[in-house]
């Protein structure tokens, strides 16, 4: 599994994963913290593994809800210390390319629809909310 995590952070059973993500989970950085963006490197209990976790809410006005889109990507020290360096305006870019060669968790919900979570890999095409 390319070599991150544990079963607690990064094992197969994303549902469970999913949501147990605030127990396992520590935050351990927020960059960002808007109501509709945040970014933030959040570290497993059991492991120290960290992740850099983007969330994002799209105002759609007249639609069947928001639209609501997380990613929650590992990364290594170096990767860490790149991102914490960015501050409040993170490169979403160069973050989201991380994904291209290992596997990171997803959470979409798109208006009117139902929320699907899964792993995914290559780019994760990030963006601010709005």
């Amino acid at each position: 599994m390319d070599g991150f995590g544990c079963h607690c952070c990064y094992g197969e059973d994303v549902a469970t994963l999913w949501a147990n993500l605030s127990v396992v989970l520590d935050v351990v950085t927020t960059l960002v913290d808007k109501s509709h963006f945040d970014v933030s490197i959040r570290r497993c209990q059991a492991c120290q593994q960290q992740f850099v976790f983007v969330f994002t809410e799209i105002t759609v006005w007249g639609e069947d809800g928001e639209p609501q889109y997380s990613t929650l990507i590992p990364i290594d020290g170096a990767e860490v210390e790149t991102i914490v360096a960015m501050g409040q305006r993170p490169d979403l870019k160069w973050i989201g390319a991380l994904g291209q060669d290992r596997r990171w968790l997803y959470k979409n919900w798109p208006s009117g629809a139902s929320a699907s979570i899964g792993w995914s890999t290559g780019t994760a095409h990030l963006m601010e909310g709005y």
